[in-house]
């Protein structure tokens, strides 16, 4: 395969995925993605692969049985970089329908190498299986409706009522990074003048220092409300306890 002008002074081979620019040759790296929506890359990858280069594109990605992993309730067809792995174990889910998380032993393959604790889960996502609505199949199954009662009373914002089932994976979240973490609820009004009062315990994370953090936000927040965990997350979550347990201060300049 020879080279094919993607940009200006810029050639990619599509077979080697190669760049050459000023006599200078390199990998094309994540670039490739953008090189393959270009017409005459795409039908270079067809010749030599068929299905307009899609299975060469894909590369590593796949399940453990070597074909990619597929997500028809949020469905994802665009470009993805060999270096990119989903992992294994989307899509399974509890009897009650809410999402069943297997952490992986090994972390996923992708770009970055990044291997924290998010790379691990089956919710991973990177630009090649990229966070998208939807995509943490039964994710609204982790919460229940709780109501405020009193004057002017309401149903709770849903993200912040995880159920016990929710609450579970919100404290193995937490003692990621806070071991000593447990698992408290607390009704809101309750033993207070408040003419307010909610009709469920709400379900808190409690951190070693006394402080809680409320279980669905920490699902919300962790899973992107449901659209899937990235490595972003991992250092926000690690952040935000830190603020709760005195081991961060924010400095407001």
């Amino acid at each position: 395969m020879s080279y094919i002008q993607v940009l200006p002074k810029v050639e990619f081979d599509p077979a080697t995925n190669k760049i050459r620019s000023g006599g200078q040759e390199r990998d094309a790296g994540f670039a490739a993605i953008g090189f393959s929506l270009n017409p005459e890359v795409r039908e270079a990858l067809a010749e030599l692969y068929g299905d307009g280069g899609r299975a060469a594109q894909a590369g590593s990605i796949g399940t453990e049985a070597g074909g990619r992993a597929d997500s028809p309730w949020a469905p994802y067809d665009g470009p993805v970089d060999s270096r990119d792995a989903v992992p294994t174990g989307i899509g399974l889910l509890t009897s009650s329908g809410a999402p069943l998380i297997e952490i992986s032993s090994q972390a996923a393959a992708n770009v970055w190498d990044y291997t924290g604790p998010a790379s691990r889960n089956p919710y991973f996502c990177t630009s090649s299986n990229p966070l998208r609505t939807g995509y943490v199949k039964g994710y609204d199954n982790w919460f229940e409706a709780v109501n405020l009662l009193g004057p002017n009373g309401y149903v709770i914002n849903s993200s912040y009522t995880a159920n016990q089932e929710g609450a579970a994976e919100a404290l193995r979240i937490v003692r990621q990074f806070v071991p000593d973490a447990t698992l408290t609820a607390s009704v809101i009004g309750e033993g207070t003048a408040s003419p307010w009062r909610s009709d469920k315990a709400i379900n808190e994370i409690e951190l070693p220092n006394g402080e809680r953090v409320n279980a669905g936000r920490v699902l919300a927040g962790y899973y992107n409300n449901g659209m899937g965990v990235d490595s972003s997350r991992d250092a926000l979550m690690r952040y935000e306890l830190a603020l709760h347990t005195g081991e961060q201060t924010i400095n407001y300049g």
